[in-house]
């Protein structure tokens, strides 16, 4: 949600090419729908993992400052933008 509203604030900022990407896979639907003919039913505010782009997650957090640790039965999701 948080990538979505960021990158829909972006293009109302006059980012045209704004693209949201975020961290670990779709959690919009409680099940992903599936079957030959099966399309998102949340295509508005589904964005692809930035794992998925080839993003590696760690280094770019470190890149910008941000440290993750690794904490047993905790997780830290992140979500990126990018802007042109």
């Amino acid at each position: 949600e948080a990538v979505y509203k960021t990158e829909k604030k972006a293009f109302s900022l006059g980012f045209p090419f704004a693209a949201g990407l975020i961290g670990g896979p779709c959690s919009l639907c409680e099940k992903c729908p599936t079957g030959e003919n099966a399309k998102c039913i949340k295509r508005e505010k589904a964005r692809p993992s930035m794992e998925a782009m080839g993003i590696d997650v760690i280094k770019t957090c470190k890149k910008v400052g941000m440290e993750i640790e690794f904490k047993e039965g905790e997780v830290t999701w992140t979500g990126l933008v990018l802007l042109d």
